[in-house]
């Protein structure tokens, strides 16, 4: 899990660029190569490796990539005030969450 949650530098330089539209440098490019080398060094190094483990990491940083890249791309709708954001993700996180609080409890 731990190894896999690396590649969230990764993820975050290519959904930049698709979603976003952004390029990045060659040389971070280059520096997301030695990153990645050292993802698959560390898998095939693991004695004890859980598929389920990596790809929960895999998954974890993903969505943790996706969740900075859409913040970015949503902050300047309500005028770059992080404040607001946080509230409004607090109210929708509230609406989404009540009807699988009483679905489950």
């Amino acid at each position: 899990y731990n190894v896999a949650r690396c590649l969230s530098l990764v993820f975050n330089v290519v959904f930049t660029y698709v979603f976003l539209g952004r390029t990045t440098s060659l040389l971070t490019c280059s520096t997301l190569l030695v990153v990645m080398v050292g993802f698959i060094s560390g898998v095939q190094g693991e004695i004890g490796l859980s598929v389920l483990g990596t790809a929960a990491g895999v998954l974890a940083s993903l969505f943790v990539s996706l969740n900075s890249i859409f913040t970015t791309k949503v902050l300047p709708m309500v005028d770059n005030d992080k404040s607001l954001m946080l509230y409004y993700n607090n109210l929708n996180a509230s609406y989404l969450f009540l009807p699988l609080i009483f679905l489950f409890e």
